[in-house]
C-alpha cells in the first residue's frame, strides 16, 4: 500500500539523477545544499545534511550497487 500525503501534494519537487558511483557524490551533496540554502537553512544544518548525505550515498553505492551492472545503477 503505498502511502500519500495531502500535505506534500503542493510541494515543489526537485530531483536530481546521478549514477551511483563515488565521482558524483559531491553533486549530489551540493543538490542538496543549494535546496537547504534556498529554503532558509542555517550553515549549522547545512553541515548536517552534507555530512548525512556523504554517509547515505557513500552506503548506497557500497552496498546498495554492489552487484549492479555500472550502467543501470542510480541513484
Amino acid at each position: 500500500m503505498a502511502f500519500k500525503s495531502r500535505i506534500f501534494k503542493s510541494t515543489a519537487k526537485e530531483e536530481l539523477k546521478a549514477p551511483a558511483k563515488m565521482q558524483y557524490l559531491a553533486t549530489m551533496r551540493d543538490f542538496v545544499v543549494k535546496i537547504g540554502i534556498k529554503h532558509g537553512f542555517q550553515e549549522k544544518e547545512l553541515g548536517a545534511f552534507k555530512l548525512t548525505i556523504d554517509e547515505a550515498v557513500t552506503n548506497i553505492i557500497r552496498h546498495g550497487y554492489r552487484e549492479a551492472p555500472p550502467d543501470k545503477s542510480f541513484i
